[in-house]
């Protein structure tokens, strides 16, 4: 589950600024691993798609790529 690391990652914003907290996270990726950087919310709607359909995206990727979900703190109930 993703949840606790997003809230983590919000929290630390405020305190590290986003530059570095961005080339903090960068940093820890795994480099021999592809990255997947998901960007669920949108405001068209006809780009909505279920949460169910987001997390199997996840699933497939997760065993063999870095995964990066990006979002606002308005976003955080997806």
């Amino acid at each position: 589950d993703f949840l606790p690391y997003v809230l983590s990652v919000f929290r630390n914003l405020h305190k590290e600024g986003s530059g570095q907290l961005i080339k903090n996270i960068v940093e820890s990726l795994d480099k021999t691993r592809k990255t997947v950087v998901i960007a669920p919310a949108t405001t068209w709607v006809n780009k909505h798609w279920t949460i169910d359909g987001w997390r199997y995206v996840i699933k497939e990727f997760k065993e063999e790529c870095n995964i990066i979900i990006t979002a606002s703190l308005q976003d955080i109930s997806l």
